[in-house]
């Protein structure tokens, strides 16, 4: 096998490579679309339908409990948004490190 035909072969299996990645950057990007849209919309009517069905403020024991509890439930929703991102960046270091390896 010579060079030429060896580099070539390399540099198929990088942009298979590369298009594996691509494919799950883009089936995270949509799931982080799906889950921001689910967050929100499920988080407003969760909050509208508690206070103003369940328990009115006014009426309310222990509001520090409501409210630490919508403090870690946004915890939850941040860390959540973390993780998407965390999972991009792996996808874009996984496509360095396939181009030193196959192309370098």
């Amino acid at each position: 096998m010579d060079l030429e035909s060896e580099e070539q072969n390399r540099r198929k299996l990088y942009e298979s490579q590369c298009f594996k990645y691509q494919d799950g950057a883009n089936a995270a990007i949509q799931e982080f679309d799906r889950a921001i849209l689910t967050l929100s919309a499920g988080s407003l009517g969760l909050s509208l339908a508690f206070l103003r069905d369940v328990v009115p403020l006014k009426s309310a024991l222990n509001l520090s409990v409501l409210f630490g509890s919508w403090c870690l439930f946004g915890g939850a929703i941040l860390l959540t948004l973390l993780s998407f991102f965390a999972s991009q960046k792996a996808f874009r270091h996984s496509q360095r490190i396939a181009f030193v390896y196959y192309i370098e």
